[in-house]
Order: C-alpha cells, then structure tokens, then sequence
C-alpha cells in the first residue's frame, strides 16, 4: 500500500498521478521479485475525475481532484438553465457537484476544446499501462453523462457542457482485458 493524495498546483488541487503510477509500477517489480512473472491486473479507482489527452496522447495536466473547490457553485449554475429532475431522469446518478458532468460545465472551455480525449483516472491508468484508450461504461455512468435507458451518451447534456462524444474513447465493458503491461 501507498499514500494517496493531492497537493495545490495552479491555483486547483490535483492528483498527484505520476506518483501513482511510479508506485504502481513498484508494486508490479515486487511481484516480480516474488516470481511471478505473468498476471493480470484489475483497476478500481474513483471515476469522477479525469485526465485529458492531446492530439499526441500526452496527459495535457495534473487531474483536478473532485475535491477541488472549482464546481462548489457548478450545480446551481446548471440548474439556472437545465432541470436537475431532467437530469437525474436521464442518468440515474445522484446531484454531486463533484460529478464529471458539473466538473466539465466550469472546465475553462480553451483548455476542454485543445483536447483530443478525455479519460477518467481508471482509464487513464489502463492507457498508461497498456496504450489502450477505453471508457469502460461502469465508471463512464459516474459521469452523468450516459443516459440510464439507452446506456449511451446522452448528446443534450454533453452539448450542455461543450463537448462532443467524439471526445471519449469507445464504451467497454467491466473486466475487458487491455493488453499487456507497455511499462
């Protein structure tokens, strides 16, 4: 086990994700020095939060954590202009300013359309450890951004936050397997 955390880094308070993935790529040497040298590898982590991705596939920041102060007001602010009952009909998921949906509504908006992807910090992680970019559904319906019924995108909110669905790689489901460790 290690420490998990975040620290403040432009004003926002980040995940600190190299340190992360350094101590996860630890755990894996460990495992080898045991003798075992072929496995597979689970990822469970919180899905809210996000890293975006450039043209080139490189992390463009630090992810804001969802306990950053940046959405303290983002539920009122939608609400002003989208019925929060709508809202919830069409996800299922519970009215938390730390959502991914509030967290993309006051996302400064040049940085959102710079991006090529976007992937929650599960992932992300996979992507680091395979090259595979997915959005595996379980955690994509964290988002309030799929729609409940259909399992899909739900393409009225993500316009309300300003982005297309192009934005995310293909839905999958839990327990697709990757590939294999790149790192």
């Amino acid at each position: 086990r290690f420490k998990n955390g975040f620290r403040n880094k432009d004003g926002h308070d980040r995940w600190k994700i190299d340190y992360l993935i350094e101590e996860i790529l630890i755990g894996f040497e460990k495992l080898k020095k045991t003798g075992i040298d072929h496995c597979f590898a689970g990822i469970d982590t919180w899905a809210v939060d996000y890293c975006l991705i450039d043209e080139q596939g490189e992390r463009m920041n630090d992810p804001i954590a969802y306990r950053d102060d940046r959405t303290d007001e983002a539920v009122k602010q939608f609400s002003e202009s989208y019925s929060l009952d709508k809202l919830y009909e069409q996800t299922g998921i519970q009215i938390q300013p730390f959502n991914t949906l509030f967290q993309l509504f006051v996302e400064e908006k040049d940085h959102l359309a710079k991006a090529h992807k976007l992937l929650l910090i599960p992932d992300y992680l996979g992507y680091v450890f395979t090259g595979n970019m997915v959005t595996e559904k379980t955690n994509a319906s964290t988002m309030q951004l799929l729609n409940a019924g259909t399992k899909e995108w739900e393409t009225e909110l993500l316009e309300k936050v300003g982005v297309s669905k192009e934005l995310f790689p293909p839905l999958t489901e839990p327990g697709t397997i990757l590939g294999d460790l790149q790192k």
